[in-house]
């Protein structure tokens, strides 16, 4: 049935099936020792997302044990860093969104951790990610009149 979910629901999966990923020790750590919600922000170009702690990046990575990984692109100055797309930038283009206060703190659950193999122009990559409940931001989307997604938070990047 997750899977099925996922392929419906997340476009960038349509292409490829998701596995859940035996890492027992990574999961743990952010089902127990990682906070469960985080301020929702927005960008000036309209990216809506709840923000996470790097940790769920920085600290899960070497728990892994998947070989050779690399973090997501997005750390650094004026980069969100570790988060949960909630609204991205094309889908608020030239929308008036309809959004709880910025900083509203939205909780989630961590569902699991899956891994999806993507492949495009550039090559083809396996994604890790935490799949994340949060009916909060489903709610978010159906007042701005978009479809229902599968939110995560994405780990890593094996190339």
């Amino acid at each position: 049935m997750k899977t099925l979910l996922l392929l419906l629901l997340c476009p960038f999966l349509l292409s490829a099936t998701p596995t859940v990923v035996d890492a027992p020790e990574a999961l743990q750590y952010a089902q127990e020792m990682l906070p469960h919600k985080g301020p929702l922000r927005r960008t000036n170009e309209g990216f809506v997302y709840v923000k996470v702690p790097n940790d769920y990046i920085l600290e899960v990575l070497p728990l892994l044990h998947v070989g050779k990984v690399e973090t997501p692109a997005y750390f650094g100055q004026g980069m969100v860093g570790a988060h949960i797309t909630v609204i991205s930038t094309e889908e608020a283009k030239g929308k008036t969104l309809t959004l709880p206060p910025m900083r509203t703190q939205i909780p989630f659950k961590i569902v699991n951790l899956s891994s999806v193999d993507l492949k495009n122009d550039y090559g083809s990559k396996r994604v890790y990610m935490f799949l994340v409940d949060a009916p909060e931001l489903q709610q978010i989307r159906a007042a701005n009149d978009l479809p229902p997604k599968v939110f995560h938070i994405t780990v890593a990047f094996q190339y």
